[in-house]
């Protein structure tokens, strides 16, 4: 009996001992627990709110983008977006404030490893120095020649005329408007300038789309039917893109003649019509179609219009806006072969030709861009140049992205 009792005592024991200890494990558990959440709290803090920043910075990029895509609609739609620039670089004037002891860490680690590579800090400090000098070169380089229009084009005709004879400050004495009043309002031109910005946009345009149509079925066919001479008329083509245009203009111009469309609107288009390079951009990027997905189409049996229509051409509409604009630009900017083939006094006479009648006036009595008797009037010539640059300018400032991703991404193809 006694044997027993003790016994159940020493379970009682055990028992006792045995929950003890699980109690302590389970507090020292929750205390580590809390340690370590506590830890993490500490060392995610910043981390969370960089990104809160990135979240807060994405949407409102998204957002812009949809205001450029959707809502543009003249200064309304640059309001909005010059408002979200102004948020968005709030933001970024924030974080940086903010994180500022964050970022001192960050150049010091990057110093620290920098120098145990070998690398100094007046070392990394003398390189950022050369590299900022020689960007602020390369601006001024490139940048001068633009404000140097502008600044010419809006002084007047006397200090013009005094520039020629001694010496142009780089500041106008007086900003004048007349130089684009004249431009606009000349009674002497047969052809108004507002008529022949009318006249390229309209060229341009309609040898845009037609270009555009003939090379995407070029660049197809290059790419999806198989033939014995498929790459003897990719030869060709590639040989038409290593002749000078000026080669080519004799022969399309006794064309042209033969046919009688001296004068007319259809001269100006026949040209742009075939470009060699769209379409073997559109080859190229319907080569970058995956295998997978020409199999997909076969089985769902879609002929080939069809796969062209549904798939190819929504595949690689990037490299299609690239192409947009590249013929656009070159139809807007052609001079020689209008030149050849409309009179001075055609109803299709483009501002490039204007242009070129600008460029050519010297100033003397009759002279149709004779401005105020001036022996060279550098100022309205400098204005015509920066209304023939200026529709291309905002058409690419605004279109900057797409042309760029339609270079750089796979040939054109969409990710």
């Amino acid at each position: 009996m006694q044997k027993n009792n003790e016994i159940k005592t020493f379970e009682k024991i055990e028992i006792k001992i045995r929950e003890d200890y699980i109690e302590n494990k389970k507090n020292i558990k929750s205390s580590f627990d809390n340690k370590i959440a506590n830890q993490n709290n500490k060392l995610s803090k910043r981390s969370l709110k960089e990104e809160r920043f990135v979240s807060l910075k994405n949407n409102l990029e998204k957002y812009k983008d949809n205001v450029r895509d959707y809502y543009f609609n003249g200064l309304k739609a640059w309001f909005v977006l010059m408002q979200l620039s102004f948020v968005m670089r709030s933001l970024r004037f924030h974080y940086h404030i903010t994180n500022f002891w964050f970022i001192k860490s960050v150049n010091r680690k990057i110093m620290f490893t920098a120098s145990m590579a070998g690398e100094s800090l007046g070392k990394k400090i003398l390189g950022n120095f050369i590299k900022t000098v020689f960007i602020l070169i390369m601006m001024i380089v490139f940048l001068f020649p633009f404000y140097w229009m502008i600044s010419v084009s809006f002084r007047s005709s006397d200090e013009i005329t005094e520039g020629i004879k001694g010496s142009m400050s780089l500041w106008p004495k007086e900003w004048t408007w007349d130089a684009y009043d004249f431009l606009f309002n000349n009674p002497n031109a047969k052809i108004s300038i507002g008529s022949a910005i009318g006249s390229s946009f309209l060229i341009a345009i309609i040898s845009t789309i037609v270009q555009i149509f003939v090379s995407l079925l070029g660049g197809f066919g290059l790419s999806y039917i198989n033939s014995r001479y498929k790459e003897v008329f990719i030869m060709i083509i590639l040989a038409t893109m290593m002749l000078p245009g000026e080669a080519l203009l004799i022969g399309q111009y006794m064309i042209i003649t033969d046919l009688q469309l001296k004068n007319t609107l259809i001269a100006l288009i026949i040209p742009f019509i075939g470009n060699a390079f769209t379409i073997y951009m559109f080859k190229n990027a319907f080569d970058s179609i995956n295998d997978s997905v020409k199999k997909a189409a076969k089985v769902d049996g879609l002929s080939n219009w069809q796969f062209f229509i549904k798939i190819a051409i929504p595949y690689v509409r990037a490299t299609i806006f690239t192409a947009i604009l590249i013929s656009f630009i070159a139809s807007w900017n052609s001079i020689l072969w209008p030149t050849m083939v409309i009179k001075q006094d055609s109803q299709f006479v483009t501002l490039p030709m204007i242009l070129w009648q600008i460029m050519q006036s010297s100033g003397i009595s009759g002279d149709v861009w004779n401005m105020d008797g001036s022996l060279d009037p550098q100022n309205l010539k400098m204005a015509a140049s920066i209304v023939a640059i200026l529709p291309m300018f905002i058409i690419f400032v605004f279109t900057k992205k797409y042309l760029v991703k339609g270079i750089t991404s796979n040939s054109g193809a969409k990710e």
